[in-house]
């Protein structure tokens, strides 16, 4: 499996590297930092699962996640946020996430992601219940 990291923290790409070393079949082709990177890489690169942590000024996950699917790549798409406003989040799934995790207490399940996708696991059929079934319970509506 063919992962992109785009993220625009380096302490923040550290961490993710270091969840995928327990799976020997996952590889880290690349790792951006601004949304033009992040576009070009996937359209050129075509990886399987995108991990995208663009929160910075300027940056924006969602409308990274328009640009790419605008050139046509669909990756699995995980994003990594502390915005916990359910308006943001609802964004974040119709611009085509098929995961969202609280940076703060949740990235321990990227490595529960990737070890599913990684033993063929039908994972994605849960994305349906991306908010009951991954999502934070202390999701704020405002």
């Amino acid at each position: 499996m063919r992962i992109l990291i785009a993220s625009d923290s380096l302490n923040q790409s550290g961490q993710l590297i270091h969840y995928r070393q327990d799976l020997e079949s996952v590889e880290i082709i690349a790792n951006t930092q601004d949304e033009a990177e992040v576009t070009e890489a996937v359209h050129r690169l075509e990886p399987d699962v995108l991990i995208l942590d663009m929160q910075g000024p300027g940056e924006d996950s969602v409308r990274v996640l328009q640009n790419i699917h605008r050139n046509g790549s669909y990756p699995i798409v995980i994003i990594l946020t502390d915005d916990t406003r359910l308006q943001y989040r609802k964004s974040c799934v119709e611009a085509g996430a098929h995961f969202l995790f609280t940076k703060s207490t949740e990235l321990h399940k990227i490595q529960e992601v990737l070890t599913r996708l990684t033993h063929g696991n039908n994972i994605l059929k849960d994305c349906c219940c991306l908010f009951e079934f991954w999502g934070n319970p202390e999701v704020s509506a405002g």
